[in-house]
């Protein structure tokens, strides 16, 4: 059994030294460019809303982090914009649909937004789950 849980924001920086770490080397293009060094003070605010499953034994196997803001675009429209996801491999058949489904249920928001890696984008997955793609993200390394 898992447990599922929304987290207070000021419990980021233990959830970041058990999985950020894990979760850079395996989801990221960056690692042969740049190294993991997250600017919690992005965290440290009331617009964070942070998930994670636990096993019965309190090890945390999974996270997720948002940002609840009103759209930039959309005045009045208030989207929660997915800033990292993660599972250990282990776990995802068996409980990426139970980790979604908590989320979704709390979340109170109009629109979710994950952004998710390329070559990770779990599409098949997610429209499953009612997602639809609606952006594709370009970048440029510069250094």
């Amino acid at each position: 059994m898992m447990i599922f849980a929304q987290e207070p924001y000021t419990s980021i920086p233990y959830v970041v030294e058990k999985l950020a770490h894990e979760h850079f080397e395996e989801a990221g293009i960056w690692q042969k460019t740049f190294k993991l060094n997250v600017n919690m003070k992005t965290y440290m605010n009331d617009k964070v809303r942070l998930f994670t499953m636990a096993t019965e034994q309190d090890e945390i196997v999974a996270y997720a982090v948002f940002f609840v803001l009103d759209h930039h675009h959309m005045s009045g429209v208030e989207f929660a914009m997915n800033d990292a996801l993660y599972m250990k491999e282990e776990y995802r058949k068996e409980y990426s649909a139970d980790f979604l489904k908590f989320i979704e249920s709390q979340l109170d928001v109009d629109v979710i937004q994950y952004s998710m890696n390329y070559t990770n984008a779990h599409g098949n997955f997610m429209r499953f789950h009612g997602y639809v793609p609606n952006e594709i993200v370009y970048h440029k390394v510069l250094v």
